[in-house]
């Protein structure tokens, strides 16, 4: 069984405002778990246009029975008035809420 999480993040702009946008985030290859399979999709997170902030629900692809062990979800930033960036991400088994910022991997810019 897939345990989800809570994902979010706030953006702004250098003076404080709000920034707009979307992230993307992406399941790199199929995972199942048990009775479960999950394929991969784009979920898209619009940025909130009056809190700069996104929140999404994504199940743990690290899961104890969670096959392949390997998957890992993209996350790709278009954000108005900045470059594109991508990186990957993992998503802690158990549930929970968490900012991207806390699951950027070591060395990403940015993070």
């Amino acid at each position: 069984m897939f345990t989800k999480a809570k994902i979010s993040e706030k953006f702004s702009n250098v003076d404080g405002s709000t920034t707009q946008g979307h992230v993307v985030l992406t399941l790199t290859k199929r995972m199942s778990n048990g009775s479960e399979t999950i394929v991969p999709s784009e979920i898209e997170a619009l940025i909130n246009e009056s809190t700069g902030e996104i929140s999404v629900e994504l199940p743990a692809n690290n899961d104890a029975g969670t096959v392949p062990e390997d998957a890992k979800y993209r996350v790709d930033l278009r954000i108005v008035g900045d470059e594109r960036q991508s990186y990957y991400i993992e998503v802690p088994p158990g549930g929970g809420s968490y900012t991207l910022s806390e699951l950027l991997p070591q060395g990403v810019l940015g993070g």
